[in-house]
């Protein structure tokens, strides 16, 4: 999961939710023929905040990875072998560059660090600062604009930025990863529920099919029949016919158990499909 953030020209962007979310929109659907790692294709500003970021988080994928990777390496001379790869590859970033708009995604365990320094950046530029986590927009430390949520709802205004403080950013950023968690416990939840829900389908289709169970009853009466016929035979003492008999008779417990145990085998094999496994917990 990375934590990700962008950075505008504020007077290239609506100030208006829907405006802003259908421009942001048109810019992010990135053209698969295009390339988007090229800082030149930027404004002065946009090109400025970027090479002020990959000095501290260095470009995971594009033309500026090995020389920003090389800065960073030199501005950390403690760190060396494996412990220097690491810490390089902790820090890189996805940058994704256009004219009027940089997106980045960063290592979700410095999202506290990205926040303040790409949006302190930002506002030292004068440009504008999108917090997708928080859906806010930035166009300057005192200008704040909400966005819509999910179902389409601006909430309430808020309060304009005073000062970027640690604790409000440690606050924000708290809150995005308690709304998360919920967030992921809720569909580990949802899809718990499905999934037994399915087991349950499946155990009612293999064990209780009409048919299966109309030649299971049938062939259930016809073996009390055989078996009522064995009693009379025996209390009339047809002797000849009692070794047919009894052998037909433990002919028809082997059938018996054979089909409940393809039946179990058939059952188990349907589990196995869906889940993976034979059996599941109770």
């Amino acid at each position: 999961m990375s934590f990700d953030i962008c950075v505008f020209h504020s007077s290239a962007a609506p100030h208006q939710p829907l405006e802003f979310e259908k421009w942001y929109r048109q810019i992010t659907e990135w053209d698969i023929y295009q390339e988007y790692d090229d800082v030149s294709v930027c404004q002065s500003d946009l090109q400025e905040w970027y090479k002020s970021m990959i000095r501290r988080f260095p470009v995971m994928n594009g033309r500026d990875q090995e020389s920003s990777a090389q800065a960073f390496l030199a501005a950390h001379p403690e760190a060396n072998g494996d412990e220097a790869e690491m810490l390089l590859e902790n820090s890189m970033a996805d940058y994704s560059l256009s004219q009027n708009l940089i997106y980045a995604a960063f290592n979700w365990d410095l999202a506290s660090e990205v926040y303040m320094m790409a949006r302190d950046e930002a506002f030292r530029l004068g440009l504008g600062f999108f917090d997708l986590s928080n859906n806010r927009v930035y166009f300057s430390s005192s200008d704040i604009m909400l966005m819509p949520d999910e179902y389409g709802n601006i909430p309430e205004p808020v309060a304009p930025l005073v000062d970027s403080t640690t604790e409000q950013v440690s606050g924000d950023i708290s809150e995005l990863r308690q709304q998360m968690r919920v967030d992921m416990y809720r569909d580990l939840y949802e899809k718990s529920e499905r999934s037994q829900d399915d087991l349950n389908e499946i155990e009612k289709k293999a064990f209780t099919d009409k048919n299966s169970m109309f030649g299971l009853m049938c062939f259930i009466l016809w073996f009390i029949c055989f078996l009522c016929f064995l009693v009379f035979q025996k209390v009339f003492d047809f002797n000849k016919w009692g070794d047919i008999l009894g052998f037909v008779f433990l002919l028809c417990i082997f059938m018996l158990i054979v089909r409940l145990f393809v039946r179990s085998v058939v059952a188990s094999t349907h589990l196995k499909h869906r889940t993976g496994c034979f059996f599941r917990r109770k």
